[in-house]
């Protein structure tokens, strides 16, 4: 079958969804469709792409035109702008073009093509006419968790085309120990220290719980917390905010260079917030497997996204929003070796079940 993924993404880049896709693009070719990934903002060769996200079954990338306002200023407007003319420029390129199946992440893409798979990652405020048509004509339709599942019937999608897939991992890229050495003599750490690693965005006060990790350090002792992601602006913030010396932040790294960083840790914390709906409900973090598959033993917070795939035998834990409830969860894992090791690989035997690969059977397994 030849796969056609639209989707404008940068290429490469850090930014979880340009990691999925290109995950995808590779778990598909594996699973022997032709792949073809077209987007209008790659910015290196294809082997430099390859390389970033650690690619091995390698697909086809295409990169086409589209209108573009963000130097005159970020809108809602721009945005709807370049999103519109970047299908429509597709469209015209796949005039004549052979195909078995167009894949996407945006709605909006249901207005300029027919026979496509949809994934829905999060829904509007308010679920639109646009929306709803696209919801329609898409084959099927892929959602992160059963909640955003219970939504879509609630607005009318027939249930029984909506396949339920969250994330997944590369369990390769975990299979080696010693990168995670090498890290531990990179870094400044002082000997006795415990180290907390947390990945991904680390904007302050986003609902990914930054803010609340960093609070926690003040109940806990003898530890090194280590942050990896961020840019320039988001570290003097949390220097402004946190002012720890117990803080490490290693910024951005190519995607290949993160499980050393995970497998290094004494323990990998993922404090999402409540009152967030994309954070109680919508997500299925990338970071999430990639705890799992590191071998290392997880505190999260406990909200209905995460506990869609983490429990009280592969995790601790604990009252979201709360930096004491996280550091004693966190305590708790530093000084019962047992429970550490014994959630650690009940974990790793759970996310065998999210590979890339298994989440691509799932679904298009089907087809022909």
């Amino acid at each position: 079958m030849r796969l056609i993924y639209i989707a404008n993404v940068h290429l490469p880049g850090n930014w979880a969804h340009s990691i999925q896709i290109t995950k995808m693009c590779e778990a598909f070719t594996e699973a022997g469709h032709e792949v073809v990934l077209m987007t209008g903002m790659k910015d290196g060769s294809d082997e430099e792409i390859f390389s970033f996200y650690n690619i091995k079954n390698k697909f086809k990338i295409i990169k086409i035109p589209y209108f573009d306002l963000s130097a005159k200023g970020s809108s809602s407007l721009n945005f709807l702008i370049r999103t519109l003319s970047f299908f429509l420029c597709a469209r015209l390129y796949l005039l004549n073009k052979k195909y078995d199946l167009l894949y996407f992440r945006t709605p909006l893409a249901g207005l300029f093509f027919n026979n496509f798979y949809l994934e829905v990652h999060q829904l509007p405020s308010r679920i639109r006419g646009r929306h709803k048509k696209a919801y329609k004509k898409a084959k099927k339709i892929i959602v992160l968790t059963r909640y955003l599942k219970k939504e879509l019937i609630a607005a009318g999608v027939d249930g029984a085309k909506i396949i339920v897939a969250p994330d997944g991992v590369d369990l390769e890229e975990f299979s080696s120990d010693s990168p995670a050495d090498d890290v531990k003599k990179r870094l400044p750490l002082l000997p006795g220290k415990k180290i907390i690693v947390y990945s991904g965005n680390i904007h302050y006060h986003g609902w990914k719980g930054v803010n609340i990790l960093l609070e926690s350090l003040e109940y806990l002792e003898n530890v090194i917390c280590l942050l990896v992601g961020g840019d320039q602006t988001e570290f003097e913030e949390i220097k402004k905010r946190s002012g720890s010396d117990k803080v490490i932040m290693i910024g951005q790294l190519a995607h290949c260079e993160v499980p050393p960083c995970l497998k290094a840790a004494d323990v990998l914390v993922l404090p999402n917030k409540k009152g967030n709906i994309t954070s109680e409900y919508y997500t299925s973090p990338l970071k999430l497997f990639e705890y799992m598959a590191s071998g290392r033993p997880i505190v999260a917070s406990d909200l209905p996204s995460l506990r869609e795939i983490l429990n009280e035998k592969n995790s601790v834990l604990v009252n979201p929003n709360n930096p004491r409830a996280l550091a004693e969860g966190i305590i708790k894992v530093l000084t019962n070796k047992l429970l550490a090791e014994k959630i650690a690989a009940r974990a790793l035997a759970d996310v065998k079940n999210y590979t890339w690969q298994k989440r691509a059977e799932k679904i298009i397994g089907e087809e022909k």
